[in-house]
């Protein structure tokens, strides 16, 4: 039998290709439905309703924060880092100073190749005591790896460390394993010469000043760890 009806479909399972109405689409138990709901509600309300200082004059956001003129304003936000893959122009950064960084949130993206240009925008906004909102989509994973390696280089924290610290400021931080891993390898590899040129790029007294102060706002009590703790 041949029916050019959209609405039937034939059963190629039956032996007699019996003609039909479609199948009804799956739809999770309620109890599934209520547990994803659950734990949106409990990710939104972790996630809080505004950006979050981590250290004097840097912030931590999503596009909403960094999109809110009055949060702008009340932080005194003048310098912008956004980390996503959007190309949108939002009117309330005109007046402001802002880094674009192009890059998506998955695990092959190569975000290490941009810490330079972060870690040099962040300084040196706040050296002029700016205050700078590092920011993505929802500032969980991208604006955070941003963060982590600014606070591993000029705080001279661990990547554990660092990633403890922002979780005591903004609970949600959570980088994806491959910029988790990128990190490590910074750590490992490049961190301590991009220390030293941002120290001769700004000038010793002025980064040591900034060095010593940081230091002293971000040291913790928790141990110097492997970056194997936090997978």
């Amino acid at each position: 039998m041949v029916t050019s009806d959209s609405s039937l479909v034939i059963d190629s399972t039956s032996p007699y290709g019996r003609v039909g109405p479609p199948p009804p689409t799956q739809m999770p138990p309620p109890s599934s439905r209520s547990h994803a709901l659950f734990s949106l509600s409990r990710f939104r309300s972790r996630l809080g309703t505004e950006m979050n200082e981590i250290i004097p004059n840097l912030f931590l956001g999503s596009l909403r924060d960094a999109t809110d003129v009055d949060q702008l304003k009340k932080h005194r936000i003048q310098y912008i880092v956004s980390v996503h893959d959007l190309t949108a122009h939002h009117p309330a950064h005109d007046q402001l100073k802002v880094l674009k960084i192009q890059l998506s949130d998955c695990s092959s993206a190569d975000i290490s190749a941009h810490f330079a240009a972060t870690n040099q925008f962040i300084h040196g906004a706040r050296l002029k005591h700016a205050a700078v909102l590092v920011h993505c989509l929802a500032g969980v994973s991208r604006s955070a790896t941003v963060v982590a390696a600014y606070l591993m280089t000029l705080c001279d924290m661990s990547f554990f460390n660092a990633l403890t610290f922002m979780s005591r400021k903004r609970p949600v931080v959570n980088p994806n394993f491959g910029f988790r891993m990128q990190l490590c390898t910074y750590a490992d590899r490049n961190m301590m010469a991009e220390r030293q040129r941002l120290r001769e790029l700004f000038g010793p007294a002025a980064f040591d000043a900034q060095w010593a102060m940081d230091r002293a706002i971000t040291r913790s009590k928790v141990g110097r760890s492997s970056c194997a703790v936090v997978w």
